[in-house]
This record gives C-alpha cells, structure tokens and sequence, in this order.
C-alpha cells in the first residue's frame, strides 16, 4: 500500500473504532470487527465480521474479487443457509464463512469502512435463500 492509502485506511479505521471494537492486522491487510449486530431472523444477535483489505483501498472496495468479506460460520437466517454464505469454500479459513459479493456500489471519495458495515448489514436484513 503506498502511504496516502495507509492514511486513508488508518484514519477510516479510527473512525470505524468508534462504533465498534476493531483489530487489524499488522500490515493493515485485515480487518476484524467485532460485535456486528444481526438483523432479525437470524439464530444469532451478534457476529464477527473479517474484512480483507484491497491494495489500492480505497480506490477498491473491500468484498470483492481477492478482498473478500467473511462472516463467522454457523449463521442460519430463519433455519436456512442464505445462498451467498459459503462455509465450505477455498479461501474459508477456518470459523469463517465467505460473504459472496459479485459487485458493490462503492464511491472511493464517499464510502469508507463504516458505510461498508452498514451496506453489509442491510444486504443480511433479507438475504437470498
């Protein structure tokens, strides 16, 4: 990452403490957000989301392509596994589940790692199942 990313994401991920408990990783290539309430409808409240860094964030946006999103394993939403949750997946390690993005609207001079948060936790309010 060249240093005007490493003062975006740093001050985006100050800002993201804010709301919530955050671990990174030393490098800045991974993101642990702990505590994510749930919407309803799944078996549980609370969860814990791990997001991969892209490069060049954040002219890229975190959860897609090899800067996948991850959830933690077991999440049922009303008893059923949504379709874009895969436990069982190559880059799953283990306790984690991929949160499947194809695409995200992302404007790199607006969004940042809490409007990504948010936008998460609306697509779990009704996932496909």
């Amino acid at each position: 990452m060249g240093l005007c990313n490493n003062t975006i994401l740093l001050r985006d991920l100050k800002e993201l403490s804010i709301v919530c408990k955050v671990l990174a990783s030393r490098d800045l290539r991974t993101v642990i957000v702990e505590d994510v309430r749930l919407p309803p409808g799944w078996n549980r409240t609370h969860t814990r989301m791990r997001i991969q860094i892209p490069e060049d964030y954040p002219l890229s946006p975190p959860g897609v392509s090899s800067s996948p999103i991850f959830l933690e394993t077991g999440l049922r939403y009303h008893g059923q596994v949504p379709r874009d949750y895969h436990k069982n997946c190559t880059v799953a390690e283990e306790g984690w589940a991929w949160l499947c993005y194809e695409s995200i609207d992302w404007a790199p001079n607006r969004d940042n790692l809490i409007s990504l948060l948010e936008r998460v936790r609306a697509d779990l309010t009704n996932p496909r199942l």
